[in-house]
């Protein structure tokens, strides 16, 4: 996602490496998918131990009853997984105000990832003990409203960035889908087969729908619903078939693996990002905004990628004091 927010502004970076225009689809449109999927995976985990954790303080004596439903320490285990939900949704907001702002050509950006994410993960909490197949037959239900209605509020989703609040329908049918396949196929092998033929499904009905991320097709959905099962499951596969090797010793720094580092404080990077951003896009050098060369682009990406690292060792260095309740601990 850094890498192909980077890359959009600049003339030297082939199409297949942007997003679409409009109808068509590249390498990139697969981002948002990816992490919605990537969600779904992680979202039942993360529920089940929140829920028994609430179960557990619930059993204590002089625990409270009479709280809200958002509430942190209410009677609803929802209520932390709702709270960072609208988080991001608020994050979210906050940020496409700035960049309308700053870039007042742009226009009003009302809406970005972090809203479609958020209200995504907002809907599957509240749906999540829907039995699986209700929650599918509910998505594809979403899926076809949206497609009758989109060609009325066509100019509406092409001004928007993922589809707007509209396209959010769309979003929300990607999560409840996501969800009903990881868990109908929990081994790696069946969610690649699975994947592939949902890919193979989407790519059909695009003979007959545009295919459009701008848009947030049905068939979009589906093909990038089959290709994230396809590399979540490649990568599970990859792990998984890795000898086994004994635990190694902390360095002298103890810093975990770069793919954990990153992978901790994924929200302070995605705003980190943002803002690191502009120190290629408001200098005005030619040759270091939107006509940079290629050895300058990948120059300034390798450039972004270590500050990126400097933050991430940053914020794994003030985890206790950043981390609700740890100045406490």
């Amino acid at each position: 996602m850094v890498a192909a927010n980077f890359m959009a502004d600049k003339i030297i970076v082939p199409p297949w490496l942007k997003h679409a225009p409009d109808i068509g689809y590249t390498l990139i449109d697969l981002i948002a998918p990816l992490f919605v999927v990537a969600m779904a995976s992680s979202f039942r985990l993360s529920l089940e131990r929140r829920r028994s954790r609430f179960m557990e303080s619930a059993r204590k004596p002089g625990s409270s009853s009479q709280e809200s439903l958002f509430s942190y320490r209410g009677p609803d285990w929802r209520g932390p997984i709702a709270w960072s939900a609208l988080g991001l949704i608020g994050i979210g907001s906050v940020l496409s105000a700035g960049q309308g702002l700053v870039m007042p050509e742009g226009g009003l950006i009302d809406w970005g990832v972090l809203q479609a994410l958020g209200l995504a993960e907002f809907a599957l909490l509240y749906l999540y003990d829907v039995p699986r197949w209700s929650r599918a037959v509910l998505a594809l239900a979403l899926m076809v409203v949206y497609q009758v209605v989109m060609p009325e509020s066509l100019p509406l989703l092409l001004g928007r960035t993922h589809g707007g609040l509209i396209g959010a329908v769309d979003w929300i049918a990607l999560i409840l889908l996501a969800d009903c396949f990881l868990g109908w196929w929990t081994k790696p092998g069946r969610q690649f087969i699975a994947g592939a033929a949902l890919a193979a499904v989407g790519w059909a009905g695009s003979l007959i729908l545009p295919l459009s991320k701008n848009r947030v097709s049905p068939d979009y959905v589906i093909v990038s619903l089959g290709l994230a099962l396809v590399v979540l499951s490649a990568l599970r596969l990859w792990y998984e078939l890795r000898p086994v090797r004994k635990p190694a010793r902390p360095g002298l720094s103890g810093l975990k693996s770069p793919i954990r580092l990153f992978g901790s404080h994924p929200l302070g990077l995605y705003l980190g990002h943002e803002l690191l951003l502009s120190m290629f896009v408001f200098p005005p050098f030619v040759q270091w905004g939107a006509d940079a060369p290629l050895a300058t682009c990948a120059a300034q990406l390798i450039l972004l990628y270590c500050m990126l690292a400097a933050l991430a060792i940053f914020l794994e260095w003030r985890r206790p004091v950043l981390a609700p309740g740890g100045a406490a601990a």
